[in-house]
């Protein structure tokens, strides 16, 4: 039986070393039947011997710790998953934020229509104020007659021809600005 140590499996050298190691050939002749140097299969019988006393070292019970890797990755999962955490956040308050400028926008601007209307109301009442005061005091009545408590009326020159420039009855402009 000829074989090469180079071309061997574990489990096969670990058998060429339990040869050796339980003495029923010699080493020269393990050597030379499967192409190992002396000093190579002295360094794997070492090897054999640190392996079995790893092995039956006493442990810690319980599961074996993560590796550094493993750690690491566990590390940044959780460093991504408090900053997806972080950036939703900020997220919320910029459309929070934006919610907040185009309701005040949206306040402003009605409260910018509200003063518009109300100088505009002020406007067409102070026009009829003006309007009530250049209309003659006693309207319909012919100048110069009596009233009923006995006096004179104003004379007022009245004109109804109905001619241009005659608006009592027509409605006023209303001066909007929107």
């Amino acid at each position: 039986m000829s074989a090469d140590w180079k071309e061997m499996t574990g489990e096969e050298r670990y058998r060429v070393v339990e040869l050796a190691r339980k003495g029923t050939m010699p080493l020269k002749e393990i050597c030379e039947t499967f192409g190992v140097s002396r000093q190579t299969l002295h360094r794997a019988m070492d090897k054999v011997e640190l392996a079995a006393k790893a092995a039956l070292e006493p442990k810690r019970p319980g599961r074996k710790g993560k590796s550094e890797d493993e750690k690491r990755i566990i590390e940044l999962s959780k460093k991504q998953s408090s900053l997806e955490k972080e950036v939703d956040n900020w997220k919320t308050r910029y459309e929070v934020a934006k919610a907040y400028i185009e309701i005040t926008s949206e306040a402003v601007e009605a409260q910018a229509n509200e003063e518009r209307q109300e100088r505009n109301r002020r406007k067409r009442e102070r026009q009829k104020q003006k309007k009530k005061r250049r209309a003659p005091a006693s309207a319909g009545k012919q100048p110069g007659a009596a009233t009923e408590d006995g006096e004179r009326a104003r004379l007022a020159v009245v004109d109804d021809s109905g001619g241009a420039g005659d608006h009592d009855d027509e409605p006023e402009a209303v001066d909007e600005e929107a």
